[in-house]
C-alpha cells in the first residue's frame, strides 16, 4: 500500500490508542543510533543542512531576530548541546526562554550587488557560518540574513546542524517560521503548537524498545546478517582522513531521447511502480553485475 489512502482502506480499528506517558522535552537525551554511527566516524562538527528562503520586505535584523528566538523556543532540539559522560554521548536540551536569536543571526548587506557578487559574498559567509556549528557548545543554528536594501525581498540561509535537523524537519520549520515572523509583524503571539512527540521522547522509547526480550532475540540473526555483508568496494577499507566529501568525483552521462521516454513512461508502467522503483532495480542490477565481473559473490542479479 504505497499511499496514505491505501493504507487507510487496509486499516482496521482495533480500540482506542493507548495515551502515552508524558515525558518533558528538556533534559539529557540518549543518542539514536545513526547519530552515534556518525560520531565513530570521525568529528560532526560542521555535519549540516540548510534551507534558502524569501524575507518579505518587511523584514529587518529585530524581526527576525525576534523570530528565531520563537523558533528556538518551539523547537528543543536547536538548542540541543552535545555531552558527553562515562564516555558516553548524548544531549542536553535545556528549557526554552533565553533569547538566542541574536547569536545565531548575521546580516549580509548585499544592498546595490549584482548576482555574480551577490553569490560569491553568501558562500564566503556561508563557509564562515558552518565553522561556527558547535555541537560541544549547543551552537547548532546559523542564519544568513542577505539584506538587499529597503522595500526589497532578501534571502535567509538558515544553516543547522545534522544532530537537530533532517530532511523531513524542513517543511515544519518553514512553515513555523513563516508563522512566527508575520506573528512578529502583527504584533502577536505564535499559537501553540498541537501536542506531538518530542524527539527526547522518541529517543527514550527507542532506547527501551532496545531493551525489550522480542528485539533482543533478533540480535543474533542481525549480527549474523552484518557479518555475512558484501566486501569492500575498492581495493581496501574506508578511509576516513581520505574518502572524505573533498574526494568525490562526479560522473554524468546523457540518455537520447527515446530511452529518458521510456525511462520515465514504459518501464515504470511496465512494473507498475515509479521511475524511482526502476533506477534502483537497474543499480542494483549493475552493481551485481560489476560484482560477478570481480569474483565476487553477496550482491549477485538475482
Amino acid at each position: 500500500h504505497k499511499t496514505p489512502a491505501a493504507l487507510a482502506r487496509a486499516a482496521r480499528a482495533t480500540g482506542p490508542a493507548p495515551g502515552l506517558p508524558a515525558v518533558p522535552a528538556t533534559g539529557r537525551v540518549p543518542l539514536t543510533p545513526i547519530m552515534r554511527w556518525a560520531l565513530e566516524r570521525g568529528p560532526v562538527t560542521g555535519l549540516h543542512q540548510y534551507l534558502y528562503v524569501l524575507t518579505p520586505p518587511e523584514a529587518d535584523e529585530r524581526t527576525l531576530t525576534a523570530t528565531l528566538d520563537a523558533l528556538f523556543d518551539r523547537h528543543p532540539m536547536l538548542r540541543a548541546r552535545l555531552v558527553t559522560e562515562g564516555g558516553q554521548h548524548a544531549l542536553d536540551v535545556p528549557p526554552p526562554g533565553t533569547p538566542r536569536g541574536a547569536d545565531a543571526l548575521l546580516r549580509v548587506d548585499l544592498t546595490g550587488t549584482d548576482a555574480a557578487d551577490r553569490a560569491a559574498v553568501i558562500a564566503e559567509h556561508a563557509a564562515h557560518a558552518v565553522d561556527e556549528l558547535d555541537p560541544d557548545q549547543g551552537q547548532l543554528v546559523r542564519a544568513l540574513w542577505c539584506d538587499l536594501g529597503p522595500g526589497e525581498a532578501g534571502r535567509l540561509l538558515l544553516i543547522i546542524h545534522h544532530l537537530a535537523v533532517d530532511g523531513v524537519s524542513w517543511r515544519i520549520l518553514t512553515a513555523d517560521l513563516a508563522a512566527a515572523h508575520q506573528a512578529v509583524l502583527d504584533g502577536t503571539e505564535l499559537p501553540a503548537p498541537d501536542p506531538s512527540t518530542s524527539f527526547r521522547q522518541w529517543s527514550l522509547g527507542l532506547a527501551d524498545a532496545a531493551r525489550e526480550p522480542a528485539r533482543q532475540a533478533e540480535a543474533t540473526a542481525w549480527r549474523a546478517h552484518d557479518a555475512a555483508s558484501a566486501p569492500a568496494l575498492g581495493g581496501r577499507p574506508l578511509d576516513p582522513a581520505r574518502d572524505t566529501q573533498d574526494a568525490v568525483a562526479h560522473l554524468e552521462r546523457t540518455l537520447p531521447g527515446d530511452l529518458t521516454r521510456a525511462l520515465l513512461t514504459d518501464v515504470p508502467a511496465a512494473v507498475h511502480g515509479t521511475v524511482h522503483d526502476v533506477l534502483l532495480a537497474a543499480a542494483a542490477l549493475a552493481f551485481g553485475r560489476w560484482r560477478a565481473e570481480r569474483g565476487e559473490s553477496g550482491l549477485g542479479p538475482d
